[in-house]
């Protein structure tokens, strides 16, 4: 047989029908048409390999993803599923289960019937990568709630107050995970292969003591709090805090009783006022 009919024998639509992959059918025709670019198999194979030749190379052309994709990309394909969602889904979970307690199968599951193994990697790289995304996606969603902390046309006590009791009420609503994915996430990346993760969720935590500080040094800078007040130490009491109402929700402490007791917190501010010119 000379190499164009040969081609042509080996690369027909029919051929494709009786391979036995599970594949989509527009991943046949994709590997169809290169198989066409390739020609016959003859040139890269013995006399009487061609059928092994024939199936090795359909098989790489459509299980090979990045190829694959090439091709429906060329076609017209949207991808089979969607990114934004499947990003998303994987925060949820992060942020229920932690970093290494989220499997790989859980968050294909969760991302839905459209994703394989190397569309995951495709997409996301790895499972370190698509935390990070997660994160970030985290961030621009819920990283409003403290950002009183780093507003100075604020009070710095009502500055405070605000941001331990926006996050108490984000902690307990619905539609997600209860808690903060950043406080919670110091229990879900502890071991020694995970210190990226642990050093971004450090990072995120870092800052929001630095705003509780900086509201601490700009009282005492006014005369509202006294001179002899340790923002290292008052800010700290805040953070404990502040990290801690992820405990309390999900043990279900009732929203009513934590925001009663982010108004008892705020005491620690009080008891550090500077009465001086008051002395009744």
């Amino acid at each position: 047989m000379e190499p164009a009919s040969c081609a042509g024998a080996w690369c027909s639509s029919a051929y494709f029908k009786r391979v036995d992959l599970n594949i989509d059918w527009y991943k046949y025709m994709a590997a169809f048409e290169g198989c066409q670019r390739l020609g016959s198999p003859r040139s890269i194979c013995q006399p009487g390999e061609e059928v092994f030749a024939c199936r090795f190379i359909v098989y790489r052309l459509v299980c090979n993803f990045e190829l694959a994709e090439i091709f429906m990309a060329q076609r017209g394909r949207p991808r089979a599923f969607d990114r934004d969602a499947a990003l998303t889904s994987a925060m949820h979970l992060f942020w229920e289960h932690g970093f290494e307690s989220t499997s790989l199968s859980q968050l294909k599951a969760a991302m839905g019937s459209g994703i394989s193994a190397p569309s995951f990697y495709a997409a996301f790289e790895s499972k370190e990568s698509l935390y990070k995304e997660a994160l970030d996606r985290y961030m621009e969603i819920y990283g409003h709630l403290t950002r009183s902390l780093h507003d100075p046309s604020l009070e710095p006590r009502e500055a405070v107050f605000l941001a331990l009791k926006r996050s108490a009420k984000m902690q307990w609503e619905g539609g997600h995970p209860k808690g903060c994915m950043v406080a919670l996430g110091v229990m879900g990346a502890c071991s020694s292969g995970s210190e990226t993760i642990t050093a971004m969720l450090r990072d995120v935590r870092s800052r929001t003591r630095a705003g509780f500080r900086t509201c601490v040094e700009r009282a005492i800078k006014s005369g509202e709090l006294r001179k002899s007040t340790n923002p290292a130490s008052m800010a700290a009491a805040f953070d404990s805090f502040f990290l801690g109402l992820s405990v309390l929700a999900r043990d279900r402490v009732r929203l009513a009783v934590v925001e009663e007791s982010v108004v008892q917190a705020m005491g620690i501010w009080d008891a550090a006022l500077d009465r001086s010119d008051h002395p009744g």
